[in-house]
């Protein structure tokens, strides 16, 4: 049984471009780890540095319904697509600062909070709009792919023998590539079934966020 009908073929693209985001999460969390003890950290420091984007997730999944009924869930997309890209900008760009540690842990602060932002958002976008019969299917096989990424993404740097900066520029690349996906979707127009639907509940649109999401996904 088909999955990917016509109106599911954006969603699958957001799908796409959130794994994208667990890859380069996953690709350069070991590496900073190591430029880290490399640089005389110890052990409890470095281990604060990897607890800090997780910590964030788990301190804004709570509250994240409230976020995406206030400012609507696609705009939430987008700041989260932000802020992961200020991450991995942030990670590259003061890799050789002085006081390179404070800001990777502010860096960290910003991918995390755009990881729970893209990721409970795509999960939300993904449940609203799959067909019932096949949400489970839908579901299974988006939570598969970001598993796979986040299990791979620690050894692809060691088993194509990447140093730091090639590991950093590659999570950059994934940056550009969820971004593209981002700018291919927001170039295709919305059915006319759709569009009428949306307009039939802009008036509804804080009391059910999802109503704004073909506009900014």
């Amino acid at each position: 049984m088909r999955v990917d009908s016509s109106p599911m073929k954006k969603f699958w693209a957001l799908g796409a471009a959130t794994t994208l985001v667990v890859t380069s999460f996953s690709m350069f969390g070991p590496v900073l780890a190591v430029l880290l003890q490399q640089r005389g950290f110890g052990t409890a420091a470095v281990g604060a540095f990897a607890m800090i984007p997780f910590a964030c997730v788990a301190l804004l999944i709570p509250i994240m319904p409230r976020i995406f009924a206030r400012y609507g869930i696609g705009r939430v997309y987008l700041l989260g697509m932000a802020l992961e890209s200020v991450c991995t900008l942030g990670y590259i760009g003061l890799m050789n600062s002085p006081n390179a540690f404070v800001w990777w842990c502010a860096s960290a602060v910003a991918g995390g909070i755009g990881a729970a932002a893209v990721w409970n958002a795509t999960e939300a976008l993904l449940a609203e709009h799959a067909p019932p019969d096949q949400r489970g299917q839908v579901m299974g096989l988006y939570q598969t792919a970001l598993g796979a990424a986040l299990a791979i993404g620690p050894f692809i740097p060691a088993l194509l023998g990447w140093s730091p900066k090639t590991t950093l520029a590659a999570a950059a690349w994934c940056s550009l590539q969820r971004w593209r996906l981002r700018c291919a979707l927001s170039s295709r127009k919305a059915k006319k079934q759709t569009a009428q639907h949306l307009m039939s509940n802009k008036s509804a649109a804080h009391g059910k966020p999802y109503a704004l999401c073909p506009r900014w996904c």
